[in-house]
């Protein structure tokens, strides 16, 4: 369950709507802003499934935005099956706050709840690491 959590999260961060520049990937600028989409789960495009004691989640999209002022919002889509009757497609949506270094390109994210996502940005790719699982987002035009 944690690893769906920790998804949830993760999802939830890449859906925010916020308008971002190339700046934001300038090493002399230790700034992070825009709105990035998820488009692959462990090298594998979306939608992407994992299964919990017999329950499939099936995640079908979701976004994380990044603001100025070192927040970030998360949103993602998921649909839920267990016994062969799917419910969903629901959106959960996240917040917390990030932590940017231009010159490692690294990125931290810590959510409203505690949970730690380590990752990084170059140009306008993120591709952050969780529970074992790989996540890769382009930036929104």
């Amino acid at each position: 369950m944690r690893r769906l959590r920790t998804l949830t999260y993760v999802l939830a961060a890449i859906l925010l709507t916020s308008c971002g520049s190339d700046s934001a990937t300038n090493p002399s600028d230790n700034t992070l802003s825009g709105t990035f989409v998820l488009h692959y789960v462990n090298d594998g495009l979306l939608p992407f499934s994992i299964e919990d004691a017999g329950v499939v989640y099936t995640v079908g999209g979701g976004w994380i935005g990044f603001q100025p002022n070192g927040t970030f919002d998360q949103s993602k889509t998921v649909t839920v099956t267990q016994a062969g009757t799917s419910s969903g497609p629901a959106t959960f949506i996240l917040s917390g706050t990030f932590v940017y270094t231009a010159s490692t390109h690294a990125v931290s994210l810590r959510t409203s709840d505690g949970e730690q996502i380590t990752g990084t940005v170059v140009n306008d790719t993120m591709t952050l690491q969780d529970g074992g699982d790989t996540y890769v987002f382009y930036r929104q035009s």
